[in-house]
Order: C-alpha cells, then sequence, then structure tokens
C-alpha cells in the first residue's frame, strides 16, 4: 500500500501506532526494515513507514510470538517466520474523510510485523542475506510528527544497505538504500555483499534496474531522496562504482 495518498495527520499517526508495538519487542528483536533506516538517518528518512521487520534468534521467536499474541495481535506462520497483523485504529473523524478512495484505505488498513531469523529469504528468488547475530548497534528511533525517541538495536550500517541494495527495487527499498548509502564504508559494504550467499549477483541483475528508475523525473523515489537531500547524479555514481567492483 502507498500511504503517501494518505493525508500527512493520517500517516503519523500509522507511525506512532506501529512505534508504540516496536518499543513493546524493542529488547528482543534487530530491526531491519524502514524503522532501522530511520533510527540510522533521522530527518533524512522522509517517507513514513507502517511496517515493522526486524530478526531474532530462532530459539526466541517462540518467545516473540507468545508476547505479542499476548498484546492481542494476531498471527501467521511462514516458512521463513512469523508475520503478525492488526487493524490499524484510526481517530474518531479520520474515517469521514470526504475522498472515497482515502476512506477504504484508511478502513483497510493493517499494520503488520514479520520477524524472522538471522537469515533472511528473498521472496522472489532462491538467495537469503544472513545478518551477523553478535554485530549490532543501537540507535534512538522517533516517528514522523512527535519528539518521543527509544532506543532500538539495528545491524550496522553496511550490513542493513547491503540487504537492502539485494531486495525487490519498490520505491521503499531504493530510496532507503539511496539515503544509507552516503554513510558506508565502501569497502565494508562489499565485503559484507561478496562473503553473503549469492547476493552480489543479485544486486548485479537488479542494479541496472534500479538506475534506470532513478533517472526517471517522475519516480517517487528519486523525489524522496531529493527532498532527503541526496545528490542523484552523485548516487547513481556510486551504484555504479559499486556494480563495477562487483563483476
Amino acid at each position: 500500500m502507498n500511504i503517501n495518498k494518505l493525508p500527512g495527520q493520517v500517516r503519523d499517526d500509522i507511525e506512532m501506532q506501529s512505534l508504540l508495538i516496536l518499543k513493546h519487542i524493542a529488547e528482543d528483536i534487530v530491526v531491519i526494515g524502514g524503522w532501522a533506516v530511520r533510527a540510522w538517518v533521522g530527518e533524512k528518512h522522509v517517507r513514513h513507514t507502517i511496517d515493522i521487520d526486524g530478526y531474532t534468534e530462532k530459539d526466541k521467536l517462540k518467545y516473540v510470538k507468545n508476547k505479542l499474541k499476548a498484546a492481542g495481535i494476531k498471527n501467521e506462520e511462514s516458512e521463513w517466520g512469523i508475520k503478525f497483523y492488526t487493524e490499524y485504529n484510526a481517530p474518531y473523524g479520520l474515517h469521514k474523510n470526504p475522498d472515497d478512495e482515502v476512506k477504504d484505505m484508511i478502513e483497510n488498513l493493517e499494520l503488520r510485523i514479520e520477524i524472522s531469523p538471522p537469515r533472511i529469504y528473498e521472496s522472489l528468488t532462491h538467495h537469503y542475506f544472513e545478518f551477523d547475530v553478535n554485530d549490532i548497534v543501537e540507535k534512538y528511533v522517533r516517528a514522523h510528527g512527535s519528539n518521543a525517541r527509544f532506543k532500538i538495536k539495528v545491524p550496522p550500517v553496511e550490513a542493513l544497505t547491503a540487504n537492502k541494495l539485494g531486495l525487490p527495487g519498490d520505491y521503499k527499498n531504493r530510496f532507503d538504500a539511496g539515503v544509507l548509502l552516503p554513510l558506508c564504508d565502501t569497502d565494508k559494504l562489499l565485503e559484507i555483499i561478496r562473503r553473503t550467499d549469492d547476493w552480489a549477483d543479485l544486486i548485479k541483475r537488479r542494479t541496472a534496474k534500479t538506475i534506470g528508475r532513478t533517472k526517471n523525473k517522475d519516480d517517487l523515489a528519486r523525489h524522496l531522496l531529493i527532498n532527503a537531500g541526496i545528490d542523484i547524479k552523485g548516487h547513481i555514481r556510486h551504484l555504479i562504482e559499486i556494480n563495477d567492483k562487483l563483476l
């Protein structure tokens, strides 16, 4: 769901509800999705995020499951981990938006939480990316429109970026990789990519399409990157440099 179509007030409220769920399990998981990117880049993460993505050691999955289940959050198991979901509870009055499309989006919106072991399987291929459970960082995170913040556990920026570069090229993944890249040590980034299954091959196959989309002046990720202060030409050069060194 593209929540950019929702009013800013709604997007901020969705983030706050998502963040409250994250706070409930922050001690139990390492965060790897949009919230992890927000923790690393702060205000430059200009997009809103609904979902919580994270990993924990396999023997802790059941504990996290029971903790969220006790909080009234539904779950379903999959071959890669556990998916949780709960309805978004919009404040009174937001359901009455005159725009029918916006109203339907609000009424059908779910907050999703996906927790897996440290080996993350890419949904469209056989590839996997494995995070180092012994290499984590604590960073502060907060929602848009709020000054309240708390600590979460996240991977090092190079590991998070390496993972993002190989994920499907939707606007969120491409934007997240774009704001993370300037923080990375390129040599460390390349080392992580090369040692992780055949993730390098996945990145090489997807980089050309990512560059093509980023060059499109109507591309949403491009607009978000510009709003975040990222130089588009410099970003494309960085992607080409990484791709060339992986060849």
